[in-house]
């Protein structure tokens, strides 16, 4: 059900043309292991995680690290040493404009991203994946 959930939850890249290696810039995978308990699911990455390439590893990232465990080593970084834990991104590019200001794409590849992210069909397939994820839940509760 793992696996089954994370798909639903997340963007894929395949809804997407690639653009002047907007992938390879902007493209940040989530981290979830074999072996997760549990998973944290958060927004999309900002500044840091572009430039590290790796989820949670600006100040979100060091605000989860020093909430769970009392360190200031962000999460995105600490998650590695911690099989239990998962971070994805409900959407793996940042949903934040000023972040493609930083980076030579032509004004197109800008308004096709940023066209994309604001195009209703998207945000109503995911608000339909949250509905049938809460239904399954609900179903689990119901058979304990």
């Amino acid at each position: 059900m793992q696996k089954d959930i994370c798909s639903l939850l997340s963007l894929s890249w395949d809804k997407f043309e690639d653009k002047d290696g907007f992938k390879d810039n902007y493209w940040i995978e989530d981290k979830i292991g074999d072996n997760v308990k549990i998973l944290f699911i958060l927004e999309s990455p900002h500044v840091a995680e572009i430039i590290k390439k790796c989820p949670a590893i600006g100040n979100t990232g060091i605000a989860m690290s020093e909430i769970l465990f009392g360190d200031d080593t962000p999460f995105g970084e600490l998650i590695d040493t911690k099989p239990c834990f998962g971070i994805m991104n409900i959407c793996n590019i940042p949903m934040q404009k000023l972040d493609y200001n930083n980076y030579r794409l032509s004004a197109d590849t800008r308004k096709y991203y940023s066209d994309f992210l604001a195009n209703d069909a998207f945000f109503q397939e995911f608000i339909e994946n949250i509905d049938f994820l809460r239904s399954r839940i609900d179903l689990l509760h119901q058979n304990k």
